[in-house]
Parts: C-alpha cells; structure tokens; sequence
C-alpha cells in the first residue's frame, strides 16, 4: 500500500501509510490478552472444581455460578477491549507517513542528510582548537592537566546520519562528518535484531520500534575511524584536534542475557572484538607509566598528564567483559583468541549511579567498586539540592561522567540552562549530541557563545578542578640528632 509522491530533494520517495508497528508490540499485547483469558479459565476451572460435588449438571452450574461466568465474560471482553485500544494507540502514534525501506529511498535519503551534514560540519570544525591549547592558555598548573579536568565534545549513535524518522546508516560519511565537527569522544549504540545474536548499530524510538531504515556495521565504523582518527585535513580531523586522544564508548544498548546465556553473552562481545580490530594497533597499551588494558589502570588513566594519551584510543564500555578472564570456566578457551578477546581492548568500564539505569546495558557497582567512569541521566544532576551541590561535585572529580538520555530525540534535547550546570556547576565531562539534530539544538554545544565553539576541549571551572595532592616532603634530621645508629662514643677526657 504504497504510493508515489512528487520529486523532492530526496528523489521519488515511497511512503506507507500504515503504522509501523513492531513484531514484539503486537505479541506482547496479544501474550497479555491471552495470560488474561487464561488466567480467568483458571479461576472459573477453580470455582467449578470446588463445586463440582453439588452440580453434576453443565446447566445447574452455569445457573448457579452465574456470577463467576459473567464475571469471566466480562474479563474476556476487557482484554478484546485493551489489545484494540493498544493498536489503536500505536496507530495514533506511528499514522503519520513512514519511508519505505527500499534501496533506491536509502541511497536518495543518505545523499540529502550527507549534504546537509557536510555543509553544517566540514567548515565549522576546522578551527577547532585542540586539547594542548585549551588546557594551557588558562594556565592550569602542569599537574592538573588532566582528562578528568576537561569536558569534550562528544557524539552519539556514531554511523547514522538521520534523521531521526526513517534515516539511515552510512558508517564512513557518518565518522568522517564527526570527525570534523572536532568531536573527540564518539559513542557506538551497539544492539540486535530480536532474537539475533550479530551485534550491529541500530537506532530505535522510546518504543523500542526500529526507526532506521538499515542497520550500521560495527566493522566499518572502526575502519573509518582508523583512517581517520589521527589524520590532519578534509578527510579526518581539524589540524589542532588530530593529535589528541580519541574516546570511543562501545555503548551497549542490548545483548543476550549474562546471566541466562553466558556463553552467547561472551561471544557477542568477542564478535565486536573481532568488528574493532582495525584500530587496535592505535589503542592505549603499553607505556611508560604501565599497560592501561584490560583496565588494569583504570582508576589512574583520567589523572595521567593528557600527553600520556596523544594519538591513541581509550575505549570505555557499560558491558562486563571479566569474564573473558575465565575463558576456561565456560569450555571457550578454545573458541575465543585475541583478537576476540574484548575486556583486553578495553580500558575503562562505565557503571551507572541509578538503579535501575535505564541505559543500555549498564549496571550498578557493588559496593567495594569505586568506578572510575560512570553514566547518568541529566536529572540526577540537575535534581541536586543546593545543599549538596559541592557532594555533587565531588564525584565528577572522582569519576569521568557521561550523560546522556536512554533514547535520544527532539522530545529529549537539554535546554541551555541544563547544559551550562551540568558543564560550569557540577563538572560533567561529555554530553554526547547527534549532529543531525536541529541546528537550534547542536548550537547550545557549538553555536556562538555555546562551550565548543571554538575548541574541541573545555578546562572544568578552577574551583571544581581535581588538584593532585601535593607529596609530602620528609624533611631532613637535624645533623646533631644523629645518635650514629645507637653506636653512641663515649667522650674522651
């Protein structure tokens, strides 16, 4: 049910105009209705089991159980009632006009976002001044320049280009583009199809409801980013950024269960292992100051001098990768090599302070973990009474923190006074944004007056700056303590 609409910057475009309502929406509903009807056959099964000495007679007990019949009846019709009510509730949702996924409709939607994109982004970036020289025209002393003492400019649902509704996938453009804006810190939204096990880049809607028109790879947003990280001019970085170290958050929105299925759980990940290879050579590793992988260092990295990190990745994940640490307790010693092995890739583990998140996958710590990143809604700042703002404030001197909303759209985007606490008052580090957002959005991040307008890299206020401790200096004896190590001599007289 398809129609032709007139040319358009997109081309031939056809549209549905039915809703897209998702496979897992329908079922749930229908599951529910079902449990419903069920449930209600029990209980009359029930009333006629414990009746069924004094009525041997199917009309004597419908006569004298009409109560509980009707009351079965009635339940029956309200799940008929609720299971339309929920259709006609998604189609009120989802009536609007909806882009046929065909390739011809990708290829047409791709070329008007890469255009747009392009003239936004390639120009404004270039400008950008990079992490040496924002951290030192203020003059911050050489022990605190720091990555805990910087907010950076991040992206979201690295690959997609938009929009929002019916956009699509186009990895390389997509990276190259972020790049550009002077980006240093871009997460990939890794998720499944329903009942896959391929992990791949999607983007869907508060419902759930796939809302791209295709699906990202993993495999080719890495390559992108490989060749273009650390590369000056048009096709990677502005010339003051390329330098700097890029983030990268494997952000994962959904994977087999952990608990249920742990062996599926862990190959999932060493399949994305596998998908980022092409820039594990540019990985943070060995150095001088020790080897950061397999978060070995993770509680030092975000206090190391920035220069420690110049042209290399640091890769942060909400996914538990321990248990690529006891291979041999799942019979997959065998199966998982090193180039599958994630937690060995990964140098800082993102948890959650809400519970339950909301965010992905992400977990809370236990107890005797004191995370050295951490991700939160926007609320849990914002919320902070004014009392405890300094408490607030404290804990993005101890953890590099990352906000962000579960699913981002028009509906969620953070006013300017939202996004001037969360920077100047309580010390945040990123704030992801899509750069195909409106440009009266992504201008709060990067329109005039707005923290990365000119720079990649924001220094924290002075006043809510992490200060290294200073040594304490163990001050010398005085020469005429020495007691020679209890050889006290005797003077002669």
């Amino acid at each position: 049910m398809s129609t032709a609409v007139p040319k358009s910057p997109l081309g031939a475009i056809n549209k549905i105009h039915l809703p897209m309502l998702h496979p897992e929406v329908i079922t749930n509903a229908v599951k529910t209705g079902v449990n419903g009807i069920s449930s209600g056959a029990n209980a009359l099964t029930s009333v006629g089991k414990s009746t069924s000495g004094r009525f041997m007679k199917g009309v004597s007990y419908l006569k004298d159980n009409s109560t509980a019949v009707f009351l079965y009846i009635f339940m029956v019709v309200l799940v008929i009632l609720f299971i339309l009510f929920a259709i006609w509730a998604f189609r009120k949702t989802y009536e609007t006009t909806t882009i046929l996924a065909t390739p011809q409709n990708i290829s047409n939607i791709k070329n008007q976002q890469l255009t747009m994109l392009e003239k936004r982004w390639t120009v404004v970036g270039q400008g950008k001044t990079g992490l040496s020289a924002s951290i030192t025209i203020p003059s911050i002393p050489q022990d605190q320049q720091l990555l805990i003492n910087t907010a950076v400019l991040s992206t979201r649902v690295t690959g997609y280009t938009g929009p929002y509704d019916s956009g699509t996938f186009d990895e390389d453009n997509a990276v190259r583009i972020s790049l550009a804006s002077g980006a240093r810190c871009l997460i990939l939204e890794i998720g499944r199809e329903t009942n896959s096990y391929e992990p791949i880049l999607i983007y869907r809607d508060n419902w759930g409801i796939k809302r791209s028109l295709n699906t990202g790879s993993v495999a080719k947003v890495a390559q992108s980013i490989a060749s273009r990280a650390f590369n000056k001019g048009n096709s990677g970085a502005p010339p003051n950024v390329a330098d700097d170290p890029l983030m990268v958050v494997l952000y994962f929105v959904d994977t087999p269960d952990p608990v249920k299925t742990p062996l599926e759980y862990i190959r999932f990940l060493a399949k994305v292992s596998q998908q980022i290879q092409p820039f594990a050579n540019l990985i943070v590793g060995q150095t001088p100051q020790g080897d950061f992988r397999r978060q070995a260092l993770e509680s030092q990295l975000f206090y190391k001098h920035y220069t420690v990190f110049s042209q290399k990745i640091i890769i942060l994940t909400n996914a538990d990768t321990t248990p690529f640490r006891r291979l041999g307790s799942y019979g997959l010693s065998g199966e998982i090599g090193t180039a599958e092995d994630l937690d060995l890739l990964v140098h800082v583990r993102l948890y959650s302070r809400e519970s339950p998140s909301g965010l992905g996958i992400t977990s809370s710590p236990t107890n005797s973990i004191n995370p050295a990143a951490v991700i939160t809604s926007a609320n849990y700042w914002v919320n902070t009474p004014p009392d405890r703002l300094a408490e607030a404030q404290s804990q993005t001197k101890k953890a590099w923190t990352l906000v962000m909303t579960p699913v981002i759209n028009e509906a969620t985007a953070y006013s300017k006074d939202t996004i001037t606490k969360l920077y100047k008052e309580y010390g945040v580090h990123s704030i992801p944004i899509c750069l195909f957002d409106s440009p009266t959005t992504t201008n709060l991040y990067t329109g005039k007056g707005a923290p990365f307008e000119s720079t990649a890299w924001v220094p924290k206020p002075a006043l809510i700056q992490f200060i290294p401790p200073k040594p304490i200096v163990v001050q010398k004896a005085f020469p005429e303590a020495n007691s020679g190590g209890g050889a006290v001599v005797s003077p002669s007289f």
